[in-house]
């Protein structure tokens, strides 16, 4: 800290900050890498609108700002980037379908709402032969979202 202040430029800002309890401490306002959220810039006197539209970088300039990166690194470290234009062969496209196959080849339409309904009532594709004769499949699942497990524990027993 104390090489902070006394590299700081004269002209560098000093602001106390008191934490309710103890005399106010004076730094350096560079020392202290305040980031107001959007939500705060008001209290700062800083119109939000305009906070956003200065920290847009103009899209002419952010590619001229890419060109230049571009030129300083591509010689010596990076070669010329892939263009599915320039070099179709390295890509691969292929029609996207929804349908899924379920029991006896009957294809439906992927709709999630009513996809275990269908497959209770199609069954299967095609069960891995791993898991015929009533071995388990074994799922795991990552919930990250904040919702009762009961009811889809339930339906997935079903299956």
């Amino acid at each position: 800290m104390l090489q902070l202040l006394t590299n700081a430029p004269d002209e560098e800002p000093i602001v106390s900050v008191a934490n309710g309890h103890n005399q106010p401490y004076d730094y350096v306002v560079g020392a202290l890498n305040i980031i107001p959220r959007m939500e705060d810039l008001r209290r700062f006197g800083i119109n939000p609108s305009q906070a956003l539209k200065a920290m847009r970088l103009n899209p002419d300039y952010r590619a001229k700002m890419v060109r230049e990166i571009v030129e300083i690194v591509s010689d010596p470290y990076l070669g010329k980037g892939y263009n599915s234009e320039r070099d179709p062969q390295l890509f691969m496209t292929t029609p996207y379908s929804t349908n899924i196959r379920v029991g006896g080849g009957k294809v439906v339409i992927y709709n999630e709402k009513a996809l275990l309904s269908q497959l209770k009532q199609y069954g299967l594709y095609k069960v891995a032969d791993r898991f015929r004769d009533g071995n388990p499949i074994r799922i795991g699942i990552l919930d990250t979202l904040r919702t009762p497990k009961d009811g889809f524990m339930g339906e997935v027993e079903g299956l």
